[in-house]
Formats: structure tokens, C-alpha cells, sequence
């Protein structure tokens, strides 16, 4: 894992889960485009999670008052990496709709 860039923001729109882009669209009608765009911008630090040298999800936090709106989005290659993002979420109590499908995912 490593900080996000706008790169990884590139690579992710055009590779994001069915799931998370028909979240997006059902959300807020939001491009995965610019729903990455927003997540790095706004969020306090935006992380992408990264499996041989490629983007596979990338999430944050956005700062909401004294409260934080968490997002996750990632493509179909995160689930190759599911125990390692159940593990690293559960320890960091990193819970969201947005991992609704990550879960919930077939194999």
C-alpha cells in the first residue's frame, strides 16, 4: 500500500468492479472517474492498495465535522488480495457500504 496519485486514479476508473460502479451510479450518479477524482482529492490520506506494481483499490476518509465518511473502491483483481483487505480492515475498524460487494464477491 502507498499514498494514491492521480495515475492510480486513471488506471481505477477504467478498471473498477461492476459492483462499485453500479454503487457509484445508484450513490450519488457519479463516474468512477470522478468518484476517484473526489476520494484523493478530499480525503485526508488517500491509499491505494497495490499488487504487482498495479492498482488493485484504493480508499480514505473524508473529513465530515468531527465524524469521517469512509470509501472503498477497488477492481476484480482485489479479490486475489481478500483475506490480506479483511484482515488490514478489520484491525483498522475500516467498515463502509462500499465494502458491501468486497465481501460479497463470487469466486
Amino acid at each position: 500500500m502507498r499514498v494514491a496519485n492521480f495515475e492510480d486514479v486513471k488506471y481505477l476508473s477504467k478498471n473498477l468492479r461492476k459492483c462499485d460502479e453500479e454503487e457509484l451510479k445508484a450513490f450519488a450518479n457519479l463516474s468512477p472517474q470522478s468518484a476517484l477524482t473526489q476520494g484523493l482529492i478530499f480525503s485526508e490520506l488517500p491509499i491505494v492498495v497495490v499488487n504487482n506494481n498495479k492498482p488493485v483499490a484504493m480508499f480514505g476518509v473524508v473529513p465530515e465535522g468531527d465524524l469521517g465518511l469512509i470509501w472503498f473502491l477497488g477492481t476484480d483483481e482485489l479479490k486475489d488480495l481478500l483475506f490480506l483487505i479483511v484482515l488490514f480492515t478489520a484491525s483498522s475498524v475500516l467498515v463502509s457500504e462500499g465494502t458491501t460487494c468486497l465481501v460479497t464477491a463470487p469466486y
